[in-house]
């Protein structure tokens, strides 16, 4: 019993160690692609490869019009070839963390009312927020 929750924590601590040093690299480029309820996400370089893997159920938490799935990702060191998108994979679009800062930038410029004093109230994947806009036309969460 012992081992086996020593084999898990091995496991986790590697997955961990590996997405902190793909995350903390400038050159990677992150791909994802999904298979019914598999994820291979890949982070690649000339130089390197590295795969991490999930699986979810197919229990999902909907908010109106959106859902969301809460997996944990797995390193996976066999790294099979990179998938090509078609009838079984299918691609979705992987946003480096200053794209969605943009993003999101853009998305509350563009549904905040210019009016200062004024905002919007809204649901997302991580909660709800307020959005308002100040006199000197800045938006404040």
């Amino acid at each position: 019993m012992i081992r086996g929750a020593q084999a898990i924590s091995n496991e986790s601590l590697q997955t961990k160690e590996q997405l902190r040093s793909a995350l903390g690299q400038t050159n990677f480029l992150a791909r994802a692609f999904i298979k019914g309820d598999e994820l291979h996400l890949y982070f690649t370089n000339r130089e390197q490869c590295l795969l991490f893997t999930a699986d979810w159920d197919r229990s999902r938490v909907k908010a109106q019009n959106f859902s969301s799935h809460i997996t944990e990702l797995k390193f996976d060191a066999t790294l099979p070839a990179i998938p090509v998108p078609g009838q079984k994979w299918r691609e979705p679009k992987v946003l480096i963390f200053e794209d969605w800062q943009r993003f999101a930038r853009v998305a509350a410029e563009s549904l905040v009312p210019a009016e200062a004093g004024h905002g919007i109230y809204l649901q997302h994947a991580l909660g709800d927020a307020v959005l308002v806009r100040d006199r000197a036309s800045l938006i404040w969460a």
